[in-house]
């Protein structure tokens, strides 16, 4: 692949942080696959503009991953919400457009993913054409285990990714 990567941090424990670099998320993704990740969930469902709040949920191994979002243009588009734990037990909920898919034509009006059975250590959430947003548009709080937008958020949602744990660690 060609073009420039992005880096980013994503703290996964105390003093400890993994570098993820991608140009899209099916390469982070995939990063993620080689990386001895199990599936535990990847689940297909339809994002419906209109302005109305929906929301989808699955649960896997005593959590919950929850993405509750309002949007407006166009018709339904298929997304994908993907959970998945690593050897060292740090899980992973993800929401996207599927493989090969093109870019949402979709606006987001706000949306959010909520962790519920874990404890919220970081997230990313990529905008137009995959590129990852500003500090200003959204909000990662560990302590209520939400990844939301802000009132900076430009309304262009490629992905949102959420890194987290079974138990809250210490710093």
């Amino acid at each position: 692949m060609t073009g420039n990567f992005t880096v980013v941090y994503i703290e996964m424990r105390p003093a400890v942080a993994t570098k993820v670099m991608f140009m899209t998320l099916s390469t982070l993704l995939l990063l993620l696959k080689t990386s001895m990740c199990k599936l535990l969930v990847s689940e297909s469902f339809f994002v419906s503009p209109g302005g109305h709040t929906n929301s989808h949920v699955e649960k896997s191994s005593g959590f919950a991953c929850e993405f509750t979002y309002a949007c407006q243009g166009g018709t339904n588009e298929e997304w994908v919400m993907t959970m998945q734990e690593d050897e060292e037990h740090h899980f992973s909920c993800s929401v996207s457009r599927p493989e090969h898919s093109p870019t949402s034509y979709l606006f987001f009006q706000h949306f959010e993913m909520a962790i519920t059975g874990g404890h919220l250590k970081g997230a990313v959430v990529l905008g137009e054409k995959g590129k990852t947003c500003n500090e200003d548009e959204y909000v990662t709080d560990t302590e209520k285990n939400l990844v939301y937008s802000a009132s900076g958020f430009q309304s262009h949602l490629n992905s949102v990714f959420a890194v987290f744990t079974r138990h809250r660690e210490d710093l």
